[in-house]
């Protein structure tokens, strides 16, 4: 990995392991986005900033969002700049990261499906997340255990109702 993808490396977290996350698939996602300004029109529904695991990939995301919403173009250019004035260029990587997506052949045709895993990942995310919250509940008081079970398989439910 190069020094300017360094800051996107996964941190373990719960227990020295690494939430399920695909750095690929977000900087492939990114790549295209930033080449292809068709790209984006194609993941704006399936993704959400939050769905990415990098934090820098999740601010370009939110950069693109940013510029696309109110009609500017969206390309590298931009995006520094956006996160420039925002004071974010470099807790991103700085322009060398940016480049490096930009650098990187774009998997455009497959960039929907890319984007599918990105938010697949994010939902087992979610997943872990919930459970990791009702089980440490469990060990405390949760009050009356069926309606503590019937939160925790609500929680559950919604999480599988989100749509792939």
């Amino acid at each position: 990995m190069s020094n300017a993808a360094e800051h996107i490396r996964a941190v373990p977290e719960s227990g020295g392991r690494v939430p399920p996350s695909d750095l690929d698939a977000e900087g492939a996602v990114l790549s295209a986005i930033l080449l292809d300004v068709d790209a984006f029109d194609r993941v704006q529904e399936i993704l959400q900033a939050q769905h990415f695991y990098a934090d820098a990939n999740r601010r370009i995301y939110e950069a693109v969002v940013d510029l696309n919403s109110t009609g500017r173009p969206v390309d590298i250019v931009s995006v520094a700049g956006y996160l420039r004035d925002k004071g974010r260029l470099q807790q991103v990587g700085g322009s060398p990261y940016l480049a490096q997506l930009s650098d990187a052949t774009p998997a455009v045709a497959h960039v929907d499906a890319h984007a599918k895993v990105i938010r697949e990942k994010w939902r087992i995310r979610q997943l872990i997340s919930t459970c990791q919250r009702f089980s440490a509940e469990g060990y405390g008081d949760y009050g009356e255990v069926q309606g503590f079970i019937d939160q925790a398989e609500q929680a559950v439910f919604d999480i599988a109702r989100i749509p792939d």
